[in-house]
């Protein structure tokens, strides 16, 4: 990777980062070969008056065009107070424990991309190789309107009709397992 032996360019130079068949454009807001990251500063697609940040790994870096000189003297960090980057941090864990708790090891892909997409609608959990909705219907494999199981009838012709419909358009190729 030529990016980690290269003079690392200066915060505020306006760089081309090539990744692969890929590249992303912006002003270095951080370079820090010993985390293996860049951070770059892009304009906000909606915004000009925002920005977003990108964080890249170096190592996968291919390539960088330093496409122009920063602009004055770097801009001083904001202070942030160590209570704040608590809480951040204990709302990112907890989100990483929700993604996590998501994945349900020895079910299928299609069964996985069900679970995903029905969850973004209805809470599931997964109880063994049985989905739980919120609702108290209880998906079992092979995860088909069939296989809804629950005292709601009302909720259960829902989830079955939504179940019919998520395996249609997960057969038809969709929905993903990157997209759910």
């Amino acid at each position: 990777m030529a990016a980690a032996t290269a003079e690392a360019p200066r915060v505020g130079t306006e760089v081309r980062l090539h990744v692969g068949d890929r590249a992303f454009r912006g002003r270095v807001f951080c370079w820090d070969p010993q985390s293996d990251a860049a951070v770059l500063e892009e304009p906000h697609p909606q915004s000009t008056l925002k920005q977003d940040l990108r964080i890249v790994r170096l190592s996968l870096v291919d390539r960088v065009e330093q496409l122009a000189p920063p602009e004055g003297a770097p801009a001083a960090l904001p202070h942030v107070p160590e209570a704040v980057l608590a809480k951040r941090e204990a709302e990112g864990l907890k989100r990483a424990q929700r993604r996590a708790e998501r994945v349900q090891a020895g079910v299928s892909e299609q069964a996985q991309i069900l679970f995903n997409t029905l969850d973004k609608t209805y809470s599931l959990s997964w109880r063994g190789q049985d989905m739980v909705t919120e609702l108290g219907i209880t998906i079992k494999p092979p995860y088909t309107p069939e296989s809804c199981t629950g005292k709601d009838a009302a909720a259960l012709e829902r989830i079955k009709k939504v179940v019919m419909t998520i395996n249609r358009r997960i057969e038809a190729g969709e929905i993903k397992l990157s997209d759910s």
